[in-house]
């Protein structure tokens, strides 16, 4: 009873933690963040943002036939003649770029209707449109009655099938961070899910359960690629853990050194964390990757903590001493062979098998044990060589007797 009543008075501290730690990471991830895919980047790689401005309505009429044209920012184009309306493509964002002129981009609108236009447009899909955006006012026209932006005008093909757009927006204060294009982050080679173009994807811009990894999960590798031509402008990642205490953060790899990455060969960055404390919410691994001239790429690792992971796992050392000590007996055996080897053969002067080591003493064992006398006979026991002799001659057959020995020398007990 006393311990539910503790664990109700302290669940709002808990609950305020949990919010104030998603609220800072949130702050240190936002502005690399994207909302939506109504984004284009300049010829400098300055993002804009227009999640904002999506569904928004600019519209233009024609002088001639009163047709009025209609788009829907990040949405479709759309022409409204009197009780009819024709659509001129939904927005493709796939297909929008920047431009190196005064244009700061362009945004494409594809597969709108086909009535007319079965073999015209894209791939044929349909009808389609181009909208050119300046950022400022429309050149050689009155300002714009909006604030945020007009269209300036439309140019319509004969075949009615493609339109192009030319818009003036006020997109100043929309300009977001450089990013450093072509840049990416995933867990494989040719992963982009954490970091794609420079820009940090959804999920790990910010706590998300879903995205966070198990407790059981002690490593994690990400890999890092971007193009050779700005490899040079990335440094070394740095990180961030909220909260601070709890859980023990080591970066290694050959990404830790800011060792330039490219497209053909990944560089790596290790994240090596354990559990020293227990945590109802997940911990929060903020990486920042520094660039010279650029905004930095920051994305975030959640680390789920059930239980503290007191003693580091180190499976594989056991196996790794248990092989260093089997290389050194082998290395150790085999010297020990090739020395007695040499000894015998060029002090003692044996050769074949007497001069293995060991080998003369392993034969006496097995005779002694075995009793038997008729096996392998050392070349220097002279006294034990049996001489056959066969003789046609000899009217008893073959018959054998052993060698005499020397009589050099008196016999033990001669007078």
């Amino acid at each position: 009873m006393e311990f539910s009543m503790l664990y109700n008075e302290y669940r709002p501290c808990r609950l305020l933690l949990a919010v104030l730690v998603v609220s800072l990471a949130h702050h240190a991830t936002s502005f690399q963040s994207l909302r939506s895919e109504c984004y284009t980047l300049d010829k400098d790689n300055f993002l804009y943002d227009f999640t904002d401005w999506i569904g928004k309505e600019f519209q233009y009429t024609e002088a001639q036939d009163g047709s009025t044209y209609t788009l829907r920012f990040c949405k479709d184009m759309q022409v409204r003649s009197g009780q009819s309306i024709v659509n001129y493509g939904r927005f493709s964002p796939e297909y929008s770029s920047a431009q190196d002129t005064t244009i700061a981009f362009v945004h494409e609108y594809r597969y709108g209707d086909l009535k007319g236009c079965e073999h015209e447009g894209y791939d044929y899909s349909g009808r389609s449109s181009m909208v050119s955006v300046m950022c400022g006012s429309c050149p050689n026209s009155n300002a714009c009655q909006d604030h945020d932006g007009c269209i300036c005008h439309v140019e319509s093909e004969p075949s009615k099938c493609l339109t192009t757009v030319m818009m003036g927006l006020n997109c100043v204060k929309l300009k977001g961070p450089r990013v450093f294009s072509g840049f990416t982050v995933g867990f494989s080679p040719r992963g982009k899910e954490v970091v794609d173009n420079g820009i940090t994807q959804w999920g790990y811009e910010s706590l998300h359960s879903d995205f966070s990894f198990v407790t059981q999960q002690s490593r994690v590798l990400v890999y890092f690629t971007a193009r050779s031509i700005l490899a040079s402008k990335i440094g070394k990642p740095q990180y961030k853990l909220y909260p601070e205490t709890g859980l023990k953060v080591e970066l290694s790899g050959t990404a830790s050194n800011g060792l330039p990455p490219t497209v053909e060969s990944p560089t790596i960055l290790e994240v090596n964390w354990r559990c020293e404390k227990k945590a109802p919410t997940p911990y929060l691994v903020n990486v920042t990757i520094p660039f010279a001239d650029y905004n930095p790429v920051v994305f975030t690792l959640g680390k789920h903590c059930d239980y503290e992971d007191d003693v580091e796992r180190s499976g594989s050392s056991g196996w790794a001493t248990f092989g260093f000590l089997m290389f050194i007996l082998i290395v150790g055996l085999t010297m020990f062979c090739c020395a007695g080897c040499l000894y015998k053969t060029r002090i003692e002067d044996k050769h074949g098998l007497d001069a293995v080591p060991g080998f003369s003493s392993f034969v006496g064992f097995v005779e002694s044990t075995s009793g038997d006398r008729g096996g392998y006979v050392p070349a220097t026991d002279a006294t034990n060589i049996i001489i056959s002799n066969s003789g046609s001659s000899s009217g008893s057959g073959n018959h054998s007797q052993r060698l005499p020995r020397s009589s050099d020398g008196l016999s033990y007990g001669a007078v």
